[in-house]
């Protein structure tokens, strides 16, 4: 604190001085008897803080009187919060401000009536037996802003300036962080590294600090933990945690869990079908009926595929004419060319791609074809999922032409269908009844034979497996 100042008076005249008088506010505080035509003198007056009026009187054969303002600065540099609250002049500053996010920042103006030579911001925060102590040295001025990272719960913050003539003045605040929403969790992929495995990357966030994050299917004991800590001592790297896991293949839905300290969950149903849909492009320069055949020319990219068949049907009958399979694999590769020559039909000819996602969706890809001297193809689209025992997202129905885009969405027919597994060639037939003659060939499981009493011959090539008639097709 600034002790009392000493004033230093000098008073001369050509005569005799009788009197010096000194006063403060108009109040006389000394009286001086020169006794001669010149005095020197020390006053030190009882002053309060502030600014003050000195008055000097002096009467020789005149009166001459001499004023001046005394400033005493016996406290310390005031601080006027702005963030993250208000308090003007002469308001009560708060004892506690409870707020819904950790990262704050602490600003304000500081007044004084001399010079601000240090503003110093610490942070106490305790959790369990633990106590964490931040210390920010600003530099000094008419105003302050100091971004702080708060704990969950309560943190003290004092702040404490002090001016030139050492003066010192310190504000203390409780700081509440609360957390009033449960933790952010975004995927942003999901990888097939083999049709029983997939690698997921997200991130979860929050407002405060996040205190665990697990990945996994639906079963509890199928779950990895991404994070996991148990103290509270506040991070900002915490409040965001990027994640990479590799699980099982889920039947249903993968989840993300995310937890923060205040113990608000949030769980992230995955849809994979999001991730695995391919995207499949026809080569149109490429893709034409010729003398020779059907030549169709094209890639599949992005997504997770586990099959692409090519294959070309009468588009007066439905038959199926020919089939190549250009790939059957892991779903892992991200692009995938194909190039093949198949048998057109007798009129006009329907080229089809169909490819198989790692979910079990089938998109098919429309085009078709008539001889290059009639007509020019046109192409169209559709997504279809395979048997109902495997997950997909389609769920609107439409019954597409091979002329305009449309999508499909539907499961194969089973009002009397026979699945035939041909293990000498890898292919499955499917044979709506005995009446029909359209089917179409997927790649099936091996080593099954299904005999199919009454169908009769179907005409062309009879396949004959082990001594047992399985069906004839064309």
């Amino acid at each position: 604190m600034a002790s009392n100042p000493e004033l230093e008076v000098s008073a001369t005249a050509e005569t005799d001085i009788g009197v010096v008088s000194v006063r403060i506010d108009g109040r006389t505080v000394e009286t001086f008897d020169p006794n001669g035509n010149r005095g020197d003198y020390t006053v030190t007056p009882e002053l309060s803080s502030g600014d003050h009026t000195l008055t000097v009187v002096a009467h020789a054969e005149t009166t001459s009187t001499v004023q001046a303002t005394i400033t005493k600065d016996a406290i310390g540099p005031e601080v006027r919060f702005t963030s993250p609250f208000l308090r003007n002049r002469d308001a009560a500053k708060p004892d506690r401000i409870v707020l819904s996010n950790a990262s704050v920042t602490l600003a304000g103006r500081v007044f004084d009536q001399s010079n601000v030579s240090s503003i110093r911001i610490e942070r106490s925060y305790s959790f369990g037996a633990e106590t964490v102590h931040d210390v920010y040295d600003l530099k000094p001025g008419e105003s302050f802003e100091q971004s702080i990272f708060l704990g969950y719960g309560t943190n003290v913050v004092t702040v404490t300036t002090r001016d030139e003539l050492g003066n010192v003045e310190t504000y203390e605040v409780e700081l509440v962080a609360r957390d009033n929403r449960a933790p952010n969790v975004t995927v942003t992929d999901v990888e097939w590294l083999s049709a029983s495995s997939i690698r997921v990357t997200g991130y979860a966030e929050d407002d405060v600090q996040l205190k665990s994050v697990t990945v996994g299917k639906t079963s509890v004991t199928d779950r990895r933990v991404l994070l996991a800590t148990e103290d509270r001592e506040p991070d900002r790297s915490g409040r965001r945690a990027e994640f990479t896991g590799v699980v099982s293949t889920p039947r249903e839905a993968l989840l993300i869990t995310a937890t923060d300290h205040s113990g608000k969950t949030t769980t992230q149903g995955v849809r994979l079908s999001s991730f695995a849909v391919p995207e499949v492009h026809l080569d149109e320069s490429a893709t034409a009926r010729t003398d020779d055949g059907v030549y169709v020319e094209g890639v599949v990219l992005r997504g997770a595929v586990s099959d692409v068949t090519v294959e070309t049907v009468s588009k007066e009958t439905g038959r199926i004419v020919d089939v190549a399979v250009p790939y059957h694999g892991r779903p892992t590769e991200t692009r995938i060319p194909f190039e093949t020559r198949l048998e057109p039909a007798d009129g006009p000819t329907t080229v089809r791609v169909r490819v198989l996602d790692a979910t079990g969706t089938e998109h098919i890809l429309r085009r078709t074809v008539v001889p290059e001297s009639t007509a020019t193809a046109t192409a169209t689209a559709t997504a279809e999922p395979a048997a109902t025992d495997r997950p997909s997202d389609a769920d609107s129905t439409a019954t597409p032409s091979d002329d305009a885009a449309s999508v499909e969405s539907t499961a194969p027919a089973d009002d009397g269908g026979i699945r035939l597994e041909i293990p000498v060639v890898g292919v499955g037939v499917t044979i709506p009844g005995p009446s029909a003659l359209g089917f179409t060939l997927g790649v099936p499981l091996t080593g099954m034979s299904v005999n199919v009493p009454g169908v009769g011959v179907l005409g062309g090539i009879a396949l004959v497996l082990g001594g047992t008639l399985v069906g004839r097709f064309r």
